[in-house]
């Protein structure tokens, strides 16, 4: 699976899975997105078969949190740490009203992590990812103030980690139900530039710190977002 070429360089994959679509079409976007990443993330990952598809990969090991998971090559990287972080309560706004009156936030949105070793450069590497409230920019645009207090937390918890751990790399990824430009309070954390993967909404979105992203391309799956792959290349120290 690892790509030749330059020093230290991984190909990263990323997608929603779009839950509860029928098991056998989960199945079958989660193969196709480990066949194209020695580290691949996942949205929408919350159904139990999922997990089992996710658990059973030949040469993966994973670390499923809720809705969200990170897979990796067994043979390229090993397990440091992992870990999982609620960024935005889910539920009702407005409890004490009226049942018709009360407005649905939707689940609670959570950050997902895994530290991880290199095995070819004893390199360290953070693969983050997070899936951001919904509509917040077409049908239900009250939750932008939400959605801007998960993205707040989203950053706080990748500085902790990264306080821990100073000379990791950090790749984040996710579908941020956002339009417009995000802004993620981490010191040196960029956005790369990726194509659409919703319509012509770019939804899925790629973050990078302490390496570059080449090659970024779209693919498609069963869901109703195209996924996204890159070659990940970490700064030698």
């Amino acid at each position: 699976m690892t790509r030749p070429g330059r020093r230290g360089t991984f190909r990263l994959a990323h997608t929603n899975i779009e839950s509860p679509d029928p098991a056998r079409l989960n199945a079958e976007t989660i193969t196709d997105a480990l066949a194209r990443g020695d580290v691949v993330t996942f949205n929408e990952a919350k159904e139990k078969t999922s997990h089992e598809v996710l658990r059973s990969a030949e040469g993966f090991s994973c670390h499923i949190a809720g809705e969200n998971a990170i897979s990796w090559l067994v043979e390229r990287f090993r397990e440091k740490a992992v870990g999982r972080h609620v960024v935005m309560r889910g539920g009702h706004v407005g409890a004490g009203l009226r049942r018709t009156d009360r407005r649905r936030v939707g689940p609670s949105r959570e950050l997902a992590w895994a530290l991880l070793e290199d095995l070819h450069t004893d390199g360290l590497l953070i693969a983050a990812t997070h899936h951001a409230v919904a509509k917040a920019d077409t049908t239900a645009k009250w939750r932008r103030r939400r959605r801007a207090r998960g993205f707040h937390a989203v950053a706080k918890e990748l500085r902790r980690i990264l306080a821990q751990h100073p000379g990791a790399a950090l790749a984040l990824t996710g579908d941020m139900n956002t339009i417009g430009r995000i802004v993620f309070r981490v010191h040196g954390l960029r956005e790369v530039k990726t194509p659409a993967t919703y319509g012509r909404r770019r939804y899925d979105r790629l973050f990078v710190l302490r390496c570059k992203a080449r090659h970024v391309r779209a693919f498609r799956t069963h869901a109703d977002h195209l996924g996204l792959s890159a070659d990940i290349t970490p700064e030698e120290n």
